[in-house]
């Protein structure tokens, strides 16, 4: 073969690994906009973790004009998911005693989480109480049923933090049921129980994209390279 039919296939393989490359890449699959971080900012489809995953729907997802005075933020961080009162901002926390009629606060959310490139890597749930204080009479509790179950958490002296694992898959879908309580009714000066928390953090850890195709792509650039470094 010349060297300019070898330099011509060099560079017809270089042209033919670009193109599979940027199909590799999570951009180029992504058509949703970004999650964005704040108060009321929540709009569902949205892409994060640079665009590996998509928080498809949150329906009862409480970021932001739940009452209370808290202006609960949402926050996206890598694969995980903050939900919290703005309290560098001196909003309160989270209180059982915001309901002063049944001493009793709630929230029943359904989540669901889908890898943008379709792909099976979906495979740990985790769920993380931020600053759980019970006083008195107080509970909490907070836990998920779907995919992963999670075992409710209680908060201290009990679990504040919980993860499970399962077989990859490419969406799951969790509703989490979140509690604070007095435990003995209504506020009162008789009932001075509370639940305390500044907030949640929901997370998914993902096991590497498959590495067949890469794989090829990376011999694909290292043929072309050597070519062209033999014979330009």
């Amino acid at each position: 073969m010349s060297n300019t039919r070898k330099k011509a296939s060099a560079s017809a393989i270089i042209l033919l690994a670009v193109p599979v490359c940027m199909l590799l890449t999570p951009s180029a699959w992504a058509t949703e906009i970004a999650c964005i971080s704040g108060h009321l900012t929540l709009v569902t489809p949205c892409t994060f973790d640079s665009d590996i995953l998509s928080l498809d729907s949150a329906p009862g997802l409480d970021i932001g004009g739940g009452g209370g005075g808290h202006h609960t933020l949402g926050e996206f961080a890598g694969s995980t998911i903050s939900i919290m009162a703005d309290i560098l901002r001196g909003n309160p926390p989270f209180m059982a005693t915001d309901n002063t009629t049944t001493g009793m606060t709630g929230l029943i959310a359904t989540i669901t989480i889908s890898t943008v490139s379709g792909s099976p890597l979906i495979d740990d749930l985790s769920l993380q109480l931020l600053s759980p204080s019970l006083i008195g009479t107080g509970t909490m509790s907070f836990s998920g049923t779907g995919i992963a179950n999670l075992v409710p958490l209680t908060g201290p002296p009990g679990s504040t933090f919980e993860n499970v694992t399962f077989a990859p898959t490419n969406s799951i879908t969790e509703t989490f049921n979140f509690q604070l309580s007095t435990g003995c009714g209504a506020p009162s000066v008789t009932c001075t129980g509370n639940a305390i928390i500044d907030g949640l953090t929901i997370g998914v850890s993902l096991v590497p994209e498959p590495s067949s195709l890469t794989l090829t792509v990376v011999a694909l650039f290292a043929a072309g390279f050597r070519c062209r470094r033999r014979f330009l």
